[in-house]
């Protein structure tokens, strides 16, 4: 009877395990990120790391992307492009472990965060509403070249690199001219397999 009460009397308790933590990001998948810091042609550096907040698909909202500068190539003061290579490295998840990310940039959303400073010190800045700058081709002979109009009508002639060794893909600006993405950019990225390659790490004048 002693032996019937003490079972009668045990407290169960469930075993917790743990849900699987995620490993990886599926080939892809898109992310729309926030800048946290800005990034300027002028003054960053290869190397020089950033951070964005991922905005959506909401599986990752509120997660930390975190990155570095790939490239930075500067015009000729009369000719040229101005270019900016960004690299994506990790995603931080709000609860988890950090996943290692490798994604290219596919457009950059159009607002007053994205700014173009012409030889003379002119800013030139975005539109939000406008069409986003994308990866585009307007003429392969230069690796893929520029898919927008900076603000609209006769704006600076901006796109997303692709080809010719892009890689991630660089944002890029026509001209002597200073390109500046302020915090509060808003970037769209795709994961893509890790063998892809990164943009060039070098710096011209």
């Amino acid at each position: 009877m002693k032996y019937r009460a003490l079972i009668a009397g045990a407290v169960i308790v469930p075993l917790l395990v743990a849900a699987p933590q995620t490993t990886s990001i599926p080939v892809g998948t898109e992310l729309l990120l926030r800048l946290n810091n800005g990034i300027n042609s002028n003054t960053s550096k290869i190397g020089d790391p950033f951070t964005a907040t991922v905005l959506s698909p909401s599986t990752h909202e509120g997660a930390t992307v975190r990155g570095h500068v790939a490239k930075v190539q500067k015009s000729g003061r009369l000719k040229g492009r101005t270019e900016i290579g960004l690299a994506f490295d990790s995603l931080q998840p709000r609860r988890g472990q950090r996943i290692p990310l490798r994604a290219e940039l596919q457009e950059v959303r159009q607002s007053e965060s994205v700014k173009v400073v012409d030889e003379e010190g002119n800013i030139q800045s975005g539109k939000r509403g406008e069409q986003a700058i994308k990866r585009g081709a307007i003429g392969a002979a230069a690796g893929g070249i520029l898919g927008g109009i900076l603000g609209g009508g006769k704006g600076a002639l901006i796109g997303i690199l692709v080809g010719g060794g892009a890689g991630a893909g660089s944002l890029a600006v026509e001209g002597a001219k200073e390109l500046r993405l302020e915090p509060g950019t808003e970037l769209s990225i795709r994961t893509v397999p890790r063998s892809t390659a990164r943009p060039a790490t070098r710096t011209t004048q």
